[in-house]
């Protein structure tokens, strides 16, 4: 086993999950030359198809299937009955993870699903998982991470479970510091731009519609339904300010998918806001790609307006004026930090009440945009280089634990 797992990772088909596990262990290979590291995922076939020995950026990655109780009923019976029955706390991420928890085991292990602590369905699985590799002498580290301030304060499970890992390092100061309230010793934090600010971007042909620099970037994600003021304000607010784009600037439109999966397939629908805003020759839809290929033409947008948090930090990190229409703490943290403010840079979904909000907001993007491409211009080479010191920060933290 690799002295260096990463876990907590759902696979590559959400291309920000993707862009996180890249660009740690792009930041892991430079402070830990010669070294391979181990990825837990629970779709190793999606990280074979986007991170595989053909990818445009190799790495030291070896892909392992986490072992997944719910795809397989007898398994998921008999774990739930150890469960309820015995008492066995343990038993679904002793399951899950029994790759890592044997003899040869890993030194420490990274938490790398960035968000996955603001999802309550999520929690359950996340402390067990933490609770297990410290009776199994594995120093945890929480990376790149997001957590509503609100669940922190109201969480005694939730606080005690901080204080596990060895390490924990947060994307955006709202969740900072709702760690530091919330009881996590300062020592063991640190604030660190997400990482996929470091992601390289692919050198590759593009349409020449997109190199003259003259596109919008879209990106909508159909997870907006389920934050959203209104059942389907999200997709009639996106298509008002295409109609407006269209018929007020001579721009073209990329419509870009970051994640491909199943009901959670933001292709779907784009292509539906494709088709209801005419098809019109100006409006593109970009096809699915690895986390690289899709920063490469998210650089060569003029602006870019993004519901998928990785999708505008591809925006942020090329220096392109980028509108969040977001649902959660960490796009207003993020834009938070990268501004001094997140007014004006995140529309929050929950506040859209008419699809004119969304058209009003990009106006302002547009009529500030010599500001804020020179604000991004000063200040994105610095964030580039704070995220790509992952790996220097998890050296530090896995001092002592024989991860040298």
């Amino acid at each position: 086993m690799n002295r260096i797992a990463l876990y907590s990772h759902g696979g590559s088909a959400n291309h920000g999950c993707e862009a996180i596990v890249r660009s740690i262990v792009t930041s892991l290979t430079d402070e830990f030359p010669g070294e391979r590291f181990t990825l837990v995922s629970l779709r190793r076939e999606e990280d074979e198809k986007y991170m595989g020995p053909e990818d445009v950026f190799p790495m030291p990655l070896d892909i392992c299937a986490e072992n997944d109780p719910f795809r397989n009923k007898a398994v998921h019976t008999f774990l739930y009955a150890k469960r309820k029955l015995l008492g066995d706390s343990l038993s679904y991420p002793r399951y899950r993870y029994r790759m890592l928890t044997g003899e040869e085991r890993p030194k420490a292990a990274l938490s790398v699903g960035g968000d996955n602590y603001c999802y309550p369905s999520e929690i359950d699985s996340l402390t067990g998982t933490n609770r297990l590799f410290n009776e199994r002498n594995i120093r945890t580290i929480l990376a790149g991470c997001s957590l509503e301030p609100t669940d922190l304060k109201e969480s005694q499970k939730l606080r005690a479970d901080m204080q596990l890992y060895a390490g924990i390092i947060a994307r955006e100061s709202i969740t900072y510091e709702a760690l530091l309230e919330s009881g996590v010793a300062r020592e063991r934090l640190r604030l660190m731009p997400d990482p996929a600010f470091s992601l390289k971007t692919a050198d590759i042909p593009l349409p020449e519609w997109l190199t003259n620099e003259d596109t919008v970037g879209i990106n909508l994600s159909p997870l907006l339904e389920n934050y959203a003021g209104r059942q389907g304000i999200s997709a009639e607010a996106y298509e008002h300010l295409i109609r407006s784009i269209l018929a007020n600037t001579d721009m073209h439109i990329a419509l870009i998918p970051h994640v491909v999966r199943g009901t959670d397939d933001d292709t779907a629908v784009l292509k539906r806001l494709f088709t209801r805003t005419g098809e019109n020759e100006r409006v593109h839809i970009v096809e699915d790609a690895g986390a690289c290929i899709l920063k490469a033409y998210i650089s060569k947008c003029r602006f870019f307006a993004g519901a998928r948090t990785h999708s505008t930090i591809a925006a942020y990190s090329s220096c392109v004026p980028t509108l969040t229409v977001g649902y959660s703490v960490k796009s207003r943290g993020i834009a938070a930090d990268l501004f001094g403010t997140d007014e004006h840079y995140v529309l929050p979904v929950q506040k859209l009440q008419e699809a004119g909000q969304l058209v009003s907001a990009f106006e302002w993007l547009m009529e500030n945009e010599g500001s804020i491409r020179s604000h991004l211009e000063k200040i994105i080479p610095e964030v580039r280089e704070k995220a790509g010191l992952y790996g220097r920060a998890v050296r530090e933290i896995c001092s002592g634990a024989d991860c040298r």
